[in-house]
């Protein structure tokens, strides 16, 4: 039962992290004006990424 909530919640945490990931990557404007920061492209790519790194690690821990 544990492992399946678990398996779930892995889930759930890739594929949000992903739609930030492609929110940062492609509309970084968008993410600027519903945040309390300014538009620094450099560091909505740089976040991009390290989500990109986030779900790769969670897909070899599945």
């Amino acid at each position: 039962m544990k492992t399946r909530l678990l398996k779930y919640l892995f889930i759930i945490l890739i594929v949000t992290t992903a739609g930030v990931c492609i929110l940062q990557l492609f509309f970084p404007e968008y993410m600027a004006k519903n945040s309390s920061y300014p538009l620094p492209i450099g560091w909505q790519r740089e976040i991009a990424f390290w989500n990109i790194a986030i779900i790769v690690m969670l897909k070899e821990r599945q």
